[in-house]
């Protein structure tokens, strides 16, 4: 069946290359390596045709099978400049958590997606803020509408601060120190006894956040941007020790 795919990619449309590829990842079809390839290099030239949901299942695909195309890349950022506005906050958010993961720094998605996020983030879930904020600061990029994005961000973390998940709100806040953009007022509420209890009984691997702990209580201390450099970079270290 797979060989008899290969010969027909070529032909697929849209919603039947975004359908193969989710079927393939939801099969765990790891071994079909020519399929994989020959079908993700096929959805570099429908990237404006696909719904949200399709786009969606496509970089699911690229991130399951540790695909990395430089021409799709491209597409998505011409997408991205057309569409930022019209985009559903999950494709936005899948969007820059793919870029993300594969530490591809498109300054062209990234500058949409800040836009984005600013005209719309009533429409973003908490989930959906903190995979899209987040990366900003893993990869070190600040758009050129920081101002107005984190502005927006502080709003929605004032109104919206006990939705968030415990971790996904430490990762969000921990990026924003890594660009240096200080939470300063929402750290006592990390740092308070229930925010640590809710934190310590969800996860698995509560030791794994100690560098964003030691990170962000270092931030509230000073602002010095020589100090805070050295801290990101105890950080940095911590976290590769925890990792080993």
């Amino acid at each position: 069946m797979n060989s008899v795919t290969l010969t027909i990619v070529s032909q697929l449309s849209p919603t039947f290359t975004s359908i193969i590829l989710n079927s393939l990842v939801v099969l765990h079809q790891t071994r079909v390596v020519p399929l994989v390839t020959a079908l993700c290099k096929h959805s570099v030239k429908h990237i404006p045709y696909f719904t949200g949901d399709e786009l969606v299942n496509v970089l699911e695909a690229f991130l399951y099978f540790g695909h990395r195309e430089q021409s799709f890349t491209e597409a998505l950022e011409i997408q991205a400049l057309k569409s930022i506005f019209t985009m559903h906050p999950q494709t936005v958010s899948k969007v820059i958590l793919y870029c993300c993961r594969k530490m591809i720094l498109s300054k062209p998605i990234f500058d949409a997606a800040a836009e984005g996020f600013i005209s719309d983030a009533d429409r973003f879930t908490t989930n959906q803020t903190a995979e899209c904020i987040a990366p900003f600061g893993t990869l070190n990029y600040l758009p050129s509408s920081a101002y107005s994005l984190f502005r927006k961000l502080e709003t929605v973390l004032h109104t919206r601060f006990s939705h968030f998940k415990p971790h996904a709100l430490l990762n969000l806040l921990h990026s924003c120190v890594l660009i240096q953009r200080y939470p300063v007022n929402f750290l006592p509420k990390i740092f308070s006894p229930y925010f640590l209890q809710q934190l310590q009984g969800k996860e698995q691997c509560f030791s794994c956040y100690v560098p964003h702990f030691l990170l962000l209580h270092g931030a509230s201390l000073v602002k010095n941007p020589f100090v805070v450099n050295y801290i990101c970079q105890i950080n940095n270290d911590l976290i590769k020790v925890a990792a080993e």
